[in-house]
């Protein structure tokens, strides 16, 4: 199943990765949320996480279900979720990068979210995108919203042995 957001305020769309119709899979709360975006599959293929964009009662990192248009929500975000195995929903709220526990048999978050950095970059052109993304089990990879940033070659004993590009601040 590949899902997707045809726009940016409207409902998620689900169509099958073979042959098959579009179908809606979630449901736009309005007046509360202009839209739905981002989804991200959970590892049991069933469940997925997204964004609602939308006022601060509506908006943040929901729970979706293949097969129902009712979605939980999780927390309140200025961001797409990304799921960082084995229980962890990482979000942006307020410029700070956050995860939240979440209970892969009951689908119910555990605990209040933490914060994990602070001054993520959030995206000012695509409302709701971020730049974050798990890069193996156990790593992720953020861009961070102050000072310099360039990307850099590592070794691995975390010494830098090259640049590519040239930093923020030349451009």
């Amino acid at each position: 199943t590949i899902l997707f957001a045809a726009g940016s305020a409207g409902s998620l769309n689900a169509v099958p990765a073979v042959k098959g119709n579009t179908m809606v899979v979630s449901r736009v709360e309005r007046p509360q949320q202009a839209g739905h975006r981002f989804p991200h599959f959970l590892p049991d293929g069933e469940h997925y996480l997204f964004c609602a964009l939308g006022a601060p009662e509506g908006r943040g990192v929901y729970l979706g279900r293949l097969g129902s248009t009712d979605a939980q929500r999780l927390s309140d975000s200025d961001s797409a979720a990304v799921f960082y195995a084995p229980d962890r929903v990482l979000f942006a709220r307020e410029g700070a990068l956050w995860a939240q526990r979440l209970d892969l048999t009951t689908w119910r978050p555990v605990g209040e979210p933490e914060p994990v950095a602070t001054q993520l970059a959030v995206s000012a052109d695509l409302f709701g995108d971020v730049a974050l993304a798990e890069t193996a089990p156990g790593l992720i990879a953020y861009r961070a919203a102050a000072g310099t940033r360039q990307f850099r070659w590592l070794d691995r004993t975390g010494r830098q042995v090259g640049a590519v590009g040239s930093s923020d601040e030349s451009q």
